[in-house]
């Protein structure tokens, strides 16, 4: 499984390493990258929006999905951040509806993707 996500070019230095960190855990689970470039939809992508706006998910909750959403044939889940701009988007969610910068919200998305493979595989994950 693959999960890409779409950011808009704003990189903080002081949140590279928390960033890092989280990108290091997932990769337990499935590979994941962040780009700043241009989003094209190709075959077995599923399309997250994080949207401000949107509704929040509990962890549970985003676990299942993230759950239903590969074992409904999908390979690849995209989450678009910021104001990237895609044709097509599946679902959208909030990861807060605090206000934050982009980069602040991938580091929250990264926190959920690593929480809902934790969920996923019966880890322990602290409350």
């Amino acid at each position: 499984m693959n999960i890409t996500i779409y950011q808009n070019s704003i990189n903080n230095e002081l949140l590279k390493p928390l960033k890092t960190e989280y990108i290091n855990r997932i990769k337990k689970y499935c590979n994941i990258n962040i780009q700043n470039e241009i989003f094209s939809i190709q075959n077995k992508q599923y399309v997250i929006r994080i949207l401000k706006k949107s509704n929040t998910i509990s962890s549970t909750d985003f676990a299942d999905k993230i759950s239903s959403i590969l074992t409904s044939g999908y390979s690849n889940i995209v989450f678009l951040t910021g104001d990237i701009i895609s044709s097509h988007e599946d679902f959208e969610i909030s990861v807060t509806k605090l206000k934050t910068s982009y980069e602040m919200e991938i580091i929250m998305l990264l926190e959920q993707i690593y929480r809902a493979f934790k969920i996923n595989n019966n880890e322990v994950y602290h409350k």
